[in-house]
């Protein structure tokens, strides 16, 4: 079985060499993660509102031409990157919880930070507390955001119609009876499977 964080290294390394943000990546420049972690926070919760979640590589800027330029981070900023912080920090904001993984990568020479975002598992991820007084209003958040990630040009908003609503509602629907397919499948072998559908179907019904 191939490792997760290889197949993520190699796609990261892919859009180094050709850097172009799309829904699903997102670059930041080289700065430590105080300085970042609020936008972090809104990417990482829209992120997890897409299909197959997103990556966030730090380390890549855009000049006056809005032209990305893949410069690296230092050791220090690098050092602010830490798995337990970053997770922290995220999931004082998101309900349910972002899952995530923060890791090093070293490409040409330069040092990168990648933070792997999963989509959600059961609900859709909604902002679930006030960013603190004096926040910059671009990093402002509030309870009931919902951050989802927009095309042309690519950039995280808060949902601001019904269409990008249903978009990822439809998407939890999908998920959830993904789910319940496949715990039917498990119960059938064991002849509990009218149980499972009973409490799965009634779980189904609160999302």
């Amino acid at each position: 079985m191939a490792d997760p964080r290889a197949i993520v290294e190699e796609r990261a390394r892919g859009f180094l060499d050709l850097p172009a943000e799309l829904t699903h990546i997102e670059f930041k420049e080289g700065a430590d993660f105080a300085s970042l972690q609020y936008r972090i926070s809104k990417t990482a919760m829209a992120m997890a509102n897409l299909r197959d979640g997103g990556m966030i590589i730090v380390g890549v800027k855009q000049d006056r031409q809005r032209q990305f330029v893949v410069v690296g981070i230092d050791a220090t900023n690098e050092s602010s990157f830490v798995q337990e912080v970053v997770y922290e920090f995220v999931n004082q904001y998101a309900s349910p919880p972002v899952e995530l993984r923060v890791f090093p990568l070293e490409h040409s020479g330069k040092r990168f930070i990648i933070i792997d975002v999963q989509p959600f598992e059961r609900t859709p991820v909604v902002c679930r507390r006030n960013t603190p007084d004096g926040t910059t209003k671009n990093d402002q958040m509030r309870p009931g955001d919902f951050f989802v990630r927009t095309g042309s040009p690519v950039s995280t908003q808060r949902v601001q119609s019904d269409a990008m609503m249903h978009e990822v509602l439809e998407f939890a629907v999908i998920r959830r009876i993904a789910e319940i397919q496949r715990i039917q499948r498990i119960a059938a072998a064991s002849g509990s499977a009218q149980n499972v559908f009973d409490t799965e179907a009634s779980d189904l019904g609160d999302i």
